[in-house]
């Protein structure tokens, strides 16, 4: 039980260590179960995914003053999309995956409205700045889909925007204002609908 985590990282939690045979089940899937010194197991990781979770859950932004209300309100967005895939990282690290193998966001009702809303709030000055930072050519040519329609992965917009908030390759930019809460909720509740699944599976 993980203090102050959400429920479903918790309903995880149960339904991995329950028995042996869900252990056994879960490790099959890619799980790192460790003994702990009691004797009991633990699931490496999932704790520190929680806590990512929790963090960027309830992060608003940041305090800077000297600074204008739209910088800070820029940098703030910018940094609740960072936390969330910080977050969505750690998670697919606990099932031995990385954050583009991760298929929650499948599970999200409405995906394509949610996705659409993003597209449709997503200025070309920013996305050119975002596409044209980038190196991978892979997230490149995935969010250059996105923004044309043609697959529904947000998510991987979300990543761009992380890379380059935390490279420092786009200045305080109004425009992300307008996305930025509806990627970080994208992201947050990507990892939950993964948790909900893997629990009842």
């Amino acid at each position: 039980m993980f203090k102050g985590a959400p429920d479903f990282f918790n309903l995880l939690d149960a339904a991995i260590l329950a028995t042996e045979a869900s252990r056994q089940k879960y490790r099959l899937r890619g799980f790192d179960l460790r003994p702990s010194p009691s004797g009991s197991y633990f699931v490496y990781g999932l704790s520190l995914a929680a806590a990512k979770w929790r963090l960027a859950d309830v992060t608003l932004g940041i305090d800077a003053p000297g600074y204008s209300d739209g910088v800070q309100k820029s940098y703030s967005g910018q940094l609740r999309v960072t936390l969330s895939v910080i977050a969505l990282e750690a998670y697919a690290k606990v099932t031995s995956k990385r954050w583009h193998q991760m298929n929650g966001h499948n599970a999200l009702e409405n995906l394509d409205i949610l996705a659409g809303g993003i597209r449709a709030k997503l200025s070309d000055k920013l996305f050119t700045r975002v596409h044209e930072s980038l190196r991978d050519q892979g997230l490149k040519d995935s969010i250059l889909a996105f923004k044309n329609g043609d697959n529904e992965r947000v998510v991987g917009l979300a990543v761009a925007i992380r890379h380059c908030f935390a490279h420092g390759l786009i200045p305080a930019e109004s425009d992300i204002v307008k996305v930025a809460d509806g990627l970080r909720s994208i992201v947050l509740n990507s990892i939950k609908a993964s948790c909900i699944a893997e629990s009842s599976n």
